[in-house]
């Protein structure tokens, strides 16, 4: 198979497990309002850098409508995020350096997201 592919597709994989486990750890719920219909996997800082792409504190799930809403009323979601964090998280997030990504740092994080996803089995993340 083409690295190139491979890649891709381990990419790819790795996307699907990280939503898997933001939407176990979010109780399948918007984190904003508590609606379990139409999510979406949403980011504070949207980024193709790995590090924050796959951070979980930079992800979590808001209702369709919240995420699409989000340019012209950025208020509800940026007040949850930062009841949950920090100012200087969020820097951190959006001023991460980008860095060269092998399939191996991509297997790790696969493997990483899959081993945290047993603790919250019967939990979410964020119970206020």
């Amino acid at each position: 198979m083409n690295p190139m592919a491979s890649e891709k597709l381990l990419r790819q994989h790795l996307d699907n497990v990280f939503e898997t486990y933001i939407k176990k750890r979010d109780k399948y719920a918007c984190v904003v309002t508590g609606v379990k219909r139409n999510l979406v996997l949403r980011r504070m800082v949207d980024s193709d850098i790995f590090s924050v792409r796959y951070d979980p504190d930079n992800a979590f799930m808001v209702s369709k409508a919240l995420s699409d809403s989000f340019d012209k009323n950025p208020e509800p979601i940026l007040s949850w995020y930062l009841r949950h964090h920090t100012v200087e998280d969020l820097y951190a997030l959006s001023h991460a350096r980008r860095r060269k990504v092998t399939s191996t740092d991509i297997i790790n994080k696969v493997n990483s997201i899959v081993g945290l996803t047993d603790p919250i089995r019967n939990r979410g993340r964020w119970d206020d």
